[in-house]
């Protein structure tokens, strides 16, 4: 039973940091990353801002 609750797999230690890893640092990496990308290459932005402009046209004809 000690293989189902990790304890002889790999270790509680390992497991919180993968945890905080994928919960906070890959979240934001991400998002930095992204921004970075979008300020460099032009056709990124225009994509993006394209994107952004039909979602936020479609979330304000639900609205009314």
């Amino acid at each position: 039973m000690d293989f189902l609750t990790f304890k002889s797999f790999i270790s509680i230690e390992v497991l919180i940091l993968f945890y905080y890893l994928g919960a906070l640092i890959l979240p934001i990496g991400i998002w930095i990353f992204l921004t970075w990308l979008i300020r460099k290459y032009r056709f990124i932005n225009v994509t993006y801002e394209n994107g952004k402009e039909i979602i936020w046209k479609s979330l304000k004809k639900t609205a009314d």
